[in-house]
C-alpha cells in the first residue's frame, strides 16, 4: 500500500542539517505521472464528492453498438474457443470490477483513477496484443495480454490505496471487451476448426 513519507531536505544550501523537513509526498520505486498524481491526491486528500460518473466512464460503461448486435462477453469468449473455466473466471472478475465502479458513483478521484487505467488498458491491448493475434493458440493469447497488458498496468499503480491487483486489472479488461471497447476479432481465441 502507497505511504506517505517525510523526506529530509538534502539541498545544498540546507545549513540547519538534520532538522530541516520537506514534507512533500514521496512513493518509492513510483515513477511520477498523472497517475501517480492521482493516487497522492486519495492518499493525501481523499476524493471529491460528485453525483455522477465522469464522461469517460460513462463512455466506457455504454455498450457501443455493432452490425452484429450486442453479444456480451460470455458469447464473445465462448465463440472464441475459451475453456469454460477460464470464461467463468472472466465473468467473475468483470463482475467484480463492476461492483468497484458502482461504488465510485460519488468519488472523483476513484473515477479518474478507473477511467486512466480502462484508458491505459484499451491502449496497450490494441497496440501490443491485437495486431498479433490472428497467429496465436488461447493459452498464448492469454499470456500476452498479462505480459503485456495486465502487469504493466499493475505496475504503474503498485502498490496503490485503492488496492488494485493484476485481477481488478483483469475485470477492466474484460469489462472493456463486454461493452465492445476492446475488439478480439475472429482472432487468436478463435473457434478450432
Amino acid at each position: 500500500m502507497l505511504t506517505k513519507m517525510d523526506v529530509s531536505n538534502t539541498d545544498a544550501t540546507n545549513i540547519a542539517g538534520r532538522d530541516v523537513v520537506d514534507r512533500s509526498t514521496n512513493f518509492h520505486g513510483v515513477t511520477p505521472s498523472p497517475l501517480h498524481d492521482l493516487l497522492v491526491r486519495l492518499v493525501d486528500d481523499g476524493t471529491e464528492e460528485t453525483n455522477d460518473f465522469i464522461d469517460q466512464l460513462k463512455h466506457f460503461s455504454t455498450a457501443k453498438v455493432r452490425p452484429e448486435g450486442f453479444l456480451g462477453l460470455e458469447k464473445k469468449l465462448r465463440r472464441s474457443g475459451a475453456e469454460d473455466y477460464y470464461i467463468d473466471y472472466a465473468l467473475e472478475v468483470k463482475e467484480y470490477f463492476a461492483k468497484l465502479l458502482e461504488l465510485s458513483v460519488d468519488k472523483l478521484t476513484i473515477q479518474e483513477v478507473y477511467a486512466m487505467l480502462m484508458s491505459n488498458i484499451r491502449s496497450k491491448f490494441m497496440h501490443h496484443v491485437r495486431p498479433s493475434l490472428t497467429s496465436k493458440t488461447c493459452p498464448e493469447v492469454l499470456d500476452d495480454v498479462m505480459e503485456k497488458v495486465i502487469m504493466p498496468t499493475l505496475g504503474q499503480v503498485a502498490p496503490n490505496p485503492l488496492a488494485i491487483n493484476d485481477e481488478v486489472i483483469l475485470g477492466m479488461l474484460f469489462f472493456l471487451t463486454g461493452n465492445c471497447h476492446l475488439e478480439w476479432g475472429n482472432a487468436g481465441l478463435q473457434e478450432r476448426v
